[in-house]
């Protein structure tokens, strides 16, 4: 999955957190996803990092 899919699936979360109509369990159920799909992001933007440090470095 892309970044760009990754943050997006994050967005999603976060605007399904603020509905008023969402239980506790089902909040905490999607905090977790979203911390997921935030992490997986953040690999997926390290990685391209070094990747233009490699490119650089040659």
């Amino acid at each position: 999955m892309s970044f760009e899919e990754h943050i997006n699936k994050v967005n999603k979360a976060l605007e399904d957190l603020n509905s008023e109509d969402l239980s506790l369990d089902e909040g905490i159920k999607l905090y977790k996803k979203a911390v997921v799909d935030l992490k997986k992001a953040r690999e997926v933007l390290d990685k391209a990092q070094l990747e233009i440090e490699k490119i650089d470095n040659e």
